[in-house]
């Protein structure tokens, strides 16, 4: 959760100088300090996500073995405000990313034409452990989200991996199973 930025304080320890002032000053800044007070405890933000669009696919070698599952993610956040995208491709359950981690030389997201959307990191140093490859960027603009989104609705975007494992150096997965998501949006409060 968000750092407050308004810390609720009990009214003494808001002021503890007020006894230095006029009493009648004295009263009317405690008076305004505590109703201030009050209603900054009420005060909130949305926060969460506002849309989401999901595409799946399924990491595949030449024989049709599947290999990893590849997610992308793109986010529409408030509370901070982000335009996030993010591209996992996760070996199974307990494989800790075999066969494929470790052995990425280079990975992007790409348009059906082949245009790059994004690099994907190849390091695996600070992934959980059945990730093969994993990305999480904030994107500059509103366009570049919906570019985004435009691509991956064509439902022919596709995750390039190249590796150094024989047999397997270049392998595209397209992503196919496209939709959206509802939005969580909730009301977050100071802490």
């Amino acid at each position: 959760m968000a750092r407050s930025l308004v810390r609720c304080l009990p009214f003494p320890a808001l002021f503890p100088t007020l006894s230095s002032l006029p009493a009648q000053v004295s009263r009317i800044v405690a008076v305004a300090t505590t109703a201030l007070t009050f209603s900054a405890c009420q005060l909130g933000w949305d926060c969460g996500t506002v849309a989401s669009t999901v595409a799946n696919g399924t990491v595949r070698d030449a024989a049709d073995v599947p290999l990893a599952t590849v997610q992308v993610i793109l986010a529409e956040d408030v509370g901070p405000s982000s335009l996030r995208l993010s591209v996992g491709v996760t070996g199974p359950a307990g494989s800790a990313g075999a066969p494929l981690r470790g052995h990425v030389t280079q990975a992007r997201l790409v348009t059906e034409t082949g245009e790059l959307i994004a690099e994907i990191p190849a390091g695996v140093a600070t992934l959980y452990v059945d990730a093969v490859v994993a990305l999480n960027m904030n994107l500059a603009s509103r366009d570049q989200y919906d570019r985004v989104r435009r691509a991956l609705f064509t439902t022919r975007a596709s995750v390039v991996l190249e590796t150094d494992l024989p047999g397997r150096e270049l392998i595209e997965t397209t992503l196919r199973d496209v939709h959206d998501e509802p939005g969580n949006v909730q009301r977050c409060r100071p802490a």
